[in-house]
């Protein structure tokens, strides 16, 4: 039931980001065509599969397909100011070299949005140090699922779907 919970959190708010992010401005059609011609937005969403357990819940599997839905409905109303959106779901079987591995990945992105996931505080650290070390890490928002404050203390980027501990 819990794990329920936190994959519905992650999705809402994963959902409720991309839909104030395509909300229209005001522009000319200069910028908008500019924008337009622009590449796509990624936005990189970590999930934790847990190959180790000798069944399937089904929980990341669901998270991914509702954020491609997601994403496919704002490329439909021409993405984010004009620009499509690209998501790339990175898995880090509960490994912290293959997070760390995935986070490099994603920073590597130029056009990089946002990174939203991340339910375990060690794991998420590793990952917030990398994005903050970054050059222009530290605009890049971070949505997670952990609840400790003194390591989102650190980082003014990195929100959380938990209340603080």
């Amino acid at each position: 039931m819990f794990k329920r919970r936190i994959c519905q959190a992650l999705a809402a708010i994963f959902v409720v980001t991309l839909s104030v992010l395509a909300q229209p401005h005001k522009a000319n059609a200069i910028d908008e065509a500019v924008a337009a011609s622009g590449p796509s937005l990624s936005i990189a969403l970590f999930v934790n599969s847990k190959s180790f357990l000798c069944y399937n819940d089904g929980y990341v599997e669901a998270t991914g397909k509702l954020a491609n839905l997601a994403v496919e409905r704002l490329n439909t109303y021409n993405g984010i100011r004009g620009r499509r959106i690209e998501l790339t779901i990175y898995d880090n079987k509960g490994n912290i070299d293959t997070a760390k591995q995935n986070a490099a990945s994603a920073l590597k992105k130029k056009d990089l949005l946002a990174i939203i996931g991340l339910n375990n505080t060690k794991r998420a650290s590793e990952v917030f140090k990398m994005v903050a070390d970054t050059p222009g890490g530290e605009n890049i928002p971070v949505i997670s699922n952990i609840p400790v404050s003194r390591v989102l203390a650190k980082h003014p980027n990195v929100f959380s779907t938990q209340p603080y501990q």
